[in-house]
C-alpha cells in the first residue's frame, strides 16, 4: 500500500538527482580545470602506493563478485573466474594499446587497464 505513495526510486530521481546535478554544474564552473590541464601529463606522485590500492582494489572485488553466490559451488568459482579474466584481459588491452600508442607500456597503465577490465 505504501509503495503506491511513495517510492524512494522515483523521489531521488525527481528530486535529489536534479538538485546533485545543478551543485555539480555550478563547481564545475566555479573550480575550472587545473593549471596545466591538457598540455602536461600528470603522473602519481607515489607509483607504489597506486599499485596497493589497485591491488587492493582487485582483491575486494574477487571477494565480492565470488562471495555473491553466498555459497562454495561452481556459480562462485565461475564468479571468480571471470573476474580473474576480466581484469587480466583489460590490463592487457590496455597495456597494448599504450604500447602502440606511446611506444612504451606502463605500470600504471596496466593498473588503470585491470581496474577498467572489472568495471
Amino acid at each position: 500500500m505504501l509503495d503506491k505513495f511513495f517510492n524512494p526510486k522515483k523521489e531521488r530521481s525527481k528530486v535529489i538527482d536534479t538538485g546533485d546535478t545543478a551543485f555539480i554544474l555550478a563547481a564545475a564552473i566555479v573550480l575550472r580545470p587545473r593549471k596545466g590541464y591538457g598540455k602536461e601529463s600528470f603522473m602519481p606522485h607515489n607509483l607504489p602506493m597506486t599499485l596497493i590500492g589497485t591491488g587492493l582494489l582487485l582483491f575486494g572485488w574477487f571477494g565480492f563478485n565470488g562471495g555473491s553466490a553466498l555459497a562454495a559451488n561452481g556459480i562462485a568459482a565461475t564468479a571468480f573466474v571471470s573476474t580473474h579474466l576480466g581484469g587480466m584481459a583489460g590490463m592487457a588491452m590496455w597495456t597494448l594499446v599504450e604500447w602502440l600508442h606511446r611506444g612504451k607500456p606502463t605500470t600504471l597503465g596496466a593498473a588503470s587497464g585491470a581496474i577498467a577490465g572489472l568495471a
